[in-house]
């Protein structure tokens, strides 16, 4: 008994490192990247119909 329960200890104290110690699960880090990559393709769409209206900036 006595060497499982010293094997569990540092188990549980890997489980709380990482991420989660700052403030941030995985699932909301996953939402993110996800907001952040609905945007990029956003962007990517409209790109093309600046260029090809002329829009130019004065220099």
């Amino acid at each position: 008994m006595k060497l499982t329960a010293s094997r569990s200890l540092p188990r549980r104290l890997r489980s709380d490192s990482g991420l989660s110690r700052s403030g941030f699960s995985l699932a909301e880090l996953m939402v993110v990247i996800v907001i952040i990559a609905l945007l990029a393709t956003l962007v990517v769409q409209q790109a093309p119909r600046f260029l090809s209206s002329g829009y130019k900036t004065k220099l």
